[in-house]
């Protein structure tokens, strides 16, 4: 076989495992996939129910959907349970990006850079008896995790050290942490992976292995 050859093959190898590494990252389809969630969407584009390459927020990458302007009663740890070493704030960044369809305040299809494809069709809520609703009562989500809230192992001997990083490493696995400077924040992206379906509910790991990366005990 000569150079040439070889060469060709081995960039079509490339691609191919690009392709299927893309192939498995994606909401197509899936319960983030919006032309399915509106039934009178005509636009074919699904990123763009999250997504705009101009004009978008900053609170999530090229964020398109209409934020919530919803004030929201925070997390407190259930009776009984250690006080919190974090301290946890009003939603920001990737978590109020989350919110802003998962609170129910705004529709799926509320956008701030519309498609020039098709309509998103009409106002369509995520209804209040939806797996998929958390409202605006955070509090109301125990035993589920808080959100927007400082992650201090200089304080928590119970949480491991992420040595000053952006992310916490258990082995393989290893999740985001979100803010500008540390301490960072765990947001709802620390544990879901929007585009990744693998491990419901869009969980970046096997819901057995999640808890260990931050937690160790």
């Amino acid at each position: 076989m000569n150079m040439v050859k070889s060469k060709v093959i081995i960039i079509m190898v490339l691609f191919l495992g690009i392709g299927g590494v893309a192939h498995g990252l994606t909401v197509v389809g899936s319960k983030h996939d919006m032309t399915k969630f509106v039934s009178d969407a005509t636009t074919r584009q699904v990123c763009v129910f999250c997504h705009t390459p101009h004009g978008g927020s900053a609170d999530a990458p090229l964020w398109n959907h209409t934020l919530s302007n919803a004030t929201y009663t925070l997390y407190t740890p259930p009776v009984g349970s250690p006080p919190l070493q974090g301290a946890v704030s009003q939603p920001v960044g990737v978590s109020k990006a989350c919110l802003s369809c998962h609170d129910g305040t705004v529709a799926v299809n509320s956008l701030m850079a519309v498609p020039r494809d098709g309509e998103t069709g009409k106002p369509v809520f995520i209804p209040s008896s939806s797996p998929a609703y958390v409202g605006t009562d955070l509090n109301n989500m125990n035993p589920s995790h808080p959100v927007s809230i400082t992650y201090r192992p200089d304080l928590d001997k119970n949480l491991r050290d992420n040595m000053g990083r952006t992310e916490v490493t258990n082995g393989s696995v290893t999740l985001p942490l979100y803010g500008g400077a540390s301490p960072y924040l765990v947001e709802c992206g620390s544990c879901h992976n929007v585009h990744d379906a693998s491990f419901l509910p869009f969980l970046r790991v096997s819901s057995d292995q999640l808890c260990s990366v931050c937690h160790l005990q």
